[in-house]
């Protein structure tokens, strides 16, 4: 994701500079005014939403407390030990609904960054019924795009990223690599539609590039009032450390104080906990979070290796509350709950904190 991002920034950047001396016009405007902005699209985890992948990459290390959360903070976050030392709990749930975040927002940053680019540039071909900019390529660059954008009725708009091979003749077909549809709403920016990334599309073009990208994601979004509504399908997608990705995502964002919440469903390698055997789970996560990103939300796994030869365990789940960003999102309540395929009642192995903590969302 990154490196692909950066891939088709700098082609962009390319293409923008060599525009310069371009003598045509930008689009019309309301073609401009159809794209949603991305940070509208994007998941915020609370207002400030800081980038922290690990509240655990803050501790000393030695496991000490940390200072930060010292005071009010450490009277209401889950606590265990490292050699004899306290320590303050990450949000489990939390951690999961963030790295669901990084997966989401990398192929909105990329899509939505480089199609505002391109809007305010001058357009090389007026079509019928709308606009292309382009064919570029980026110095080094083994791909060349083009990009169209149509009016198809009042308030409805197509959008369409090709490529192809630097070294295709003009007589091959370019092969869509991102393309989508935009209905606008009341205001500028306020619409809705659907935008899809074809990562297996752009190797297919680029056999020799050495990242492991492919798959393809598909993002449903209605951003013309509030609740503003985000759903990401991700279908093989192969991230940059190899993982694969099969996921659904649905994202809410209540008001412009950025609460939100975030259901998904993914598989992962998630028991034995401590010594994982290659078999996958299914999880589902729901997780809402106020505007200063304190949040609760549940995790519950199925599959796998607990749907295998002896084992009774049907299902594990975790409840949890997470704290403000200014406390570091550390648990402030965890239930973890087994449950059996047989008649035995319900187990909380481990549980830390009170639900009292817990914030209201809705």
């Amino acid at each position: 994701m990154k490196r692909y991002g950066v891939f088709l920034a700098g082609a962009m950047m390319a293409a923008i500079a060599a525009q310069a001396c371009w003598p045509w016009d930008v689009a019309d405007e309301e073609f401009r005014n159809a794209v949603p902005e991305k940070d509208d699209l994007m998941v915020k985890i609370g207002g400030d939403d800081a980038e922290l992948t690990s509240a655990v990459g803050l501790l000393s290390v030695n496991g000490a407390l940390d200072p930060w959360v010292e005071g009010e903070c450490a009277d209401e976050l889950c606590q265990e030990e490292i050699d004899g030392e306290p320590y303050y709990v990450d949000g489990e749930v939390y951690e999961l609904t963030r790295s669901a975040k990084w997966y989401i927002n990398g192929g909105l940053e990329v899509t939505l960054g480089w199609i505002g680019a391109i809007l305010i540039q001058p357009y090389t071909e007026k079509t019928e019924g709308g606009y292309m900019w382009g064919p570029w390529a980026e110095s080094l660059s083994r791909i060349q795009f083009q990009f169209l954008m149509t009016k198809e009725s009042a308030g409805v708009f197509t959008i369409e990223l090709d490529g192809k091979n630097v070294n295709a003749s003009v007589e091959d077909p370019w092969t869509p690599i991102g393309w989508g549809d935009l209905e606008t709403g009341d205001e500028p920016h306020a619409s809705m539609g659907t935008i899809v990334l074809d990562y297996t599309a752009v190797h297919a073009i680029d056999t020799a590039h050495p990242t492991p990208e492919a798959g393809r994601i598909t993002y449903e979004f209605d951003v013309r009032e509030y609740p503003f509504y985000v759903d990401a399908s991700f279908e093989g997608f192969e991230a940059p450390d190899g993982q694969v990705i099969d996921a659904e995502y649905g994202y809410t964002r209540f008001d412009d104080g950025m609460a939100g919440e975030l259901l998904f469903e993914l598989d992962a390698d998630v028991w034995p906990e401590d010594d994982p055997d290659g078999l996958l789970e299914t999880l589902f996560v729901t997780s809402q979070w106020t505007a200063e990103g304190e949040g609760q939300g549940e995790a519950n796994a199925t599959g796998g290796t607990l749907d295998g030869e002896g084992s009774i365990v049907d299902e594990l789940s975790l409840e949890e509350c997470w704290a403000a960003q200014s406390c570091l999102f550390y648990q402030t309540w965890a239930e973890y709950r087994a449950q059996y395929s047989d008649d035995t009642p319900d187990s909380v192995f481990d549980e830390c904190g009170f639900i009292s903590y817990c914030p209201t969302v809705i």
